[in-house]
C-alpha cells in the first residue's frame, strides 16, 4: 500500500522507464500474463484484491472451457470462431455490460456446473457462460493487465491481442509460467522485441514452501468439485495468490533485475 498499490506501482514504473520526451513518454503500463490456471489466480487476485482502483475489465463469454479434459480430446488448435467473445465493463453495449455484472457464470452445461456445488444447492439457471480465459483489468489510467489461458492452444495468438484491442508491442511486460517449453515462442517474441519476460514457475515452489515452514501445511484451494482436495498446486483465495501479487507489485516497482531480458 505505500506503493500506492497497482496504480502506484504503475506510475512509478512509467516515470523510471520513460524520460518524458515525445519519442518515448508513454501513460499506461500494459502487463501480459499467458499462462495456466496458476497465472489465472494471480490475475484474479490483484482484480479482487484492488478492486478500488480498478476501473475497467473485461471477460470473456463461451470459448472452450481449457479443462484438462478438453485438452487430452483435442486434436487441433483453437479456430477464431471458437475462441469466444469479450464482455467489457467499459461498452456501450447495455445489454452486454448488464450480462456481464449481474449474470456471469462460468461452465457451459448445468451438469458441469453442478459439480462445482454442494449436494443440494441449486444451480441458478438465468446466467451467462462467462470466465476468465481471457481477461482484463485496468487500474486507473496507468495499468492493464491482460490474461489469456494457454495461448500456444490458439492457432493465431494474434486473435487475443486483437481482442483486447492492443498490439503485441504495446506489451511493456510478459509474465509466463517459465522461459522454455509450450512458452518458448511467446518467450523469444518478447526479448526479440526487447521486452521484459518474467517466468513465474521460478517463484511458485517458493510459496508453498515457506507456508508449510510457518504454519505446518499448504493451504490447498479446497472449493467443492477440488479432486485432489486440498489441490497440491492452487493455493485458497484469500492466499498465496495475494502474496504472488504483492511480489509481482514489488518487482516491478525495483525494476527487478531478476526479469530476464
Amino acid at each position: 500500500e505505500d506503493a500506492g498499490g497497482p496504480v502506484g506501482v504503475a506510475r512509478h514504473v512509467l516515470s523510471s522507464r520513460y524520460d518524458g520526451s515525445p519519442s518515448t513518454s508513454k501513460s499506461t503500463l500494459n502487463i501480459v500474463m499467458f499462462g495456466n490456471s496458476i497465472l489465472r489466480q494471480i490475475w484474479e487476485a490483484l482484480t479482487c484484491g484492488w478492486n478500488s482502483q480498478l476501473s475497467q475489465w473485461a471477460v470473456q463469454e463461451g470459448g472452450p472451457a481449457l479443462t484438462l479434459a478438453f485438452l487430452q480430446n483435442r486434436n487441433r488448435m483453437v479456430q477464431r470462431h471458437e475462441m469466444g467473445t469479450l464482455l467489457w465493463s467499459s461498452s456501450s453495449n447495455t445489454s452486454s455490460k448488464i450480462r456481464a455484472e449481474e449474470g456471469c457464470h462460468g461452465y457451459q452445461s448445468q451438469g458441469e456446473l453442478q459439480h462445482f456445488y454442494a449436494p443440494g444447492v441449486q444451480v441458478p439457471n438465468d446466467r451467462v457462460d462467462c470466465n476468465d480465459n481471457r481477461a482484463m483489468s485496468g487500474f486507473g489510467d496507468a495499468l492493464r493487465v491482460y490474461y489469456a489461458a494457454r495461448p500456444a492452444l490458439f492457432e493465431n495468438v494474434s486473435h487475443v491481442y486483437d481482442d483486447f484491442g492492443m498490439r503485441e508491442e504495446d506489451a511493456d511486460v510478459f509474465v509466463l509460467n517459465q522461459f522454455g517449453g509450450v512458452d518458448q515462442q511467446f518467450t523469444e517474441r518478447a526479448l526479440d522485441a526487447d521486452k521484459d519476460v518474467l517466468a513465474w514457475s521460478i517463484y511458485m515452489d517458493d510459496f508453498k514452501k515457506i507456508q508449510e515452514r510457518d504454519i505446518g501445511r499448504w493451504m490447498g484451494a479446497n472449493n467443492v468439485g477440488m479432486d485432489p482436495s486440498p489441490d497440491p498446486y492452487h493455493g485458497c483465495m484469500p492466499g498465496a495468490p495475494d502474496d504472488e501479487v504483492n511480489l509481482l507489485l514489488f518487482l516491478l516497482f525495483h525494476n527487478a533485475t531478476i526479469l530476464l531480458k
